[in-house]
């Protein structure tokens, strides 16, 4: 699963009018939760390696002159669970470094994640989402009522057998 704080961070700069890039695994991509969808829904350009072989690095580049880089996959999962490393450099001569390698692998991938098909998909999961959720309510609300039901019976017989011992002590 995608780590939704980055996004959200690349959303909103790229909403104050800065520039913003992002490539990202074809595969990983793909997946539910990715963000790279939402990303280009709102007209971040976007691209994916579309190889064989994966694009793997995990670096960004801000401002010219910090590049955040290491193993870390930018996920839940690695925040959460996975030994990860992440580097922080204030250097403008490994940023352009950094810019440059950044260029090349832009130029080299032709994958363009088209905004109006990532819009599409991020409604047909946000729609996907919510029947789920209104399918695990009805499902909630089911069982609640099978538990009232069950409680009812219970009560039922409980009243029937005092009614019987009820009974029982009159016919004597």
């Amino acid at each position: 699963d995608s780590l939704d704080s980055i996004a959200e961070a690349i959303l909103e700069a790229f909403q104050r009018g800065i520039k913003v890039r992002v490539i990202a695994d074809d595969e990983c991509a793909k997946n539910k939760g990715s963000n790279i969808k939402l990303i280009a829904s709102v007209g971040v350009p976007c691209k994916t390696d579309n190889a064989v072989y994966h694009m793997h690095h995990k670096f960004a580049v801000i401002d010219s002159s910090v590049v955040i880089m290491g193993s870390f996959n930018w996920t839940g999962q690695a925040v959460k669970y996975n030994q990860e490393n992440i580097f922080f450099y204030e250097d403008k001569n490994i940023a352009n470094q950094y810019a440059t390698e950044f260029e090349r692998l832009w130029n080299s991938f032709t994958t363009v994640i088209d905004q109006k098909e990532a819009q599409k998909a991020v409604e047909e999961e946000e729609k996907e989402q919510e029947e789920k959720e209104k399918a695990k309510a009805e499902k909630q609300k089911e069982k609640e009522e099978n538990k009232t039901n069950a409680k009812n019976v219970k009560e039922k017989k409980i009243e029937k057998s005092e009614s019987k011992k009820q009974n029982n002590k009159r016919v004597r």
